[in-house]
């Protein structure tokens, strides 16, 4: 009698939990891949935003001091400066979205009146709800 013999083609292999593993790790790293590029961003975006309101705030002091010192010559005076209040939103290109928070306080040292104008820049994020806020104080002597 013949030995029975084990047909050549009846073989263990392990070529598909290989290749499930391997398409699993290409699948998490795939997904960690775009995560950071989302995160990365969004991080770009708000501090882009952050320069916006950066920018605001400055054009919010240049218009304090414009309101304090007219072109013509002259100020206003501290009783003027004391009221000063300006809520200014932009419309120009590269500030849309964005306004200034703007107020003044006069201040005297050594008979010289100093004007002291605060200015808060706020931009609203599109798509997330976030606001980017700078603010900038500005002395100017009469």
């Amino acid at each position: 009698m013949r030995p029975s013999r084990q047909p050549l083609n009846k073989q263990r292999g392990f070529s598909l939990p290989l290749a499930i593993f391997i398409i699993t790790v290409l699948a998490v790293i795939g997904a960690v891949m775009v995560t950071l590029s989302q995160s990365g961003q969004q991080s770009t975006a708000l501090e882009i935003q952050s320069i916006r309101a950066f920018y605001a705030a400055e054009s919010g002091a240049q218009i304090g001091l414009h309101n304090i010192f007219p072109i013509a010559g002259g100020s206003i005076g501290a009783a003027g400066c004391t009221a000063l209040s300006i809520n200014q939103p932009f419309s120009t290109i590269g500030l849309q979205g964005c306004n200034a928070a703007v107020n003044c306080t006069p201040q005297t040292v050594s008979g010289d009146t100093y004007y002291i104008i605060n200015s808060t820049g706020t931009c609203q994020m599109g798509g997330v709800h976030s606001t980017a806020r700078r603010s900038i104080e500005v002395m100017a002597k009469e």
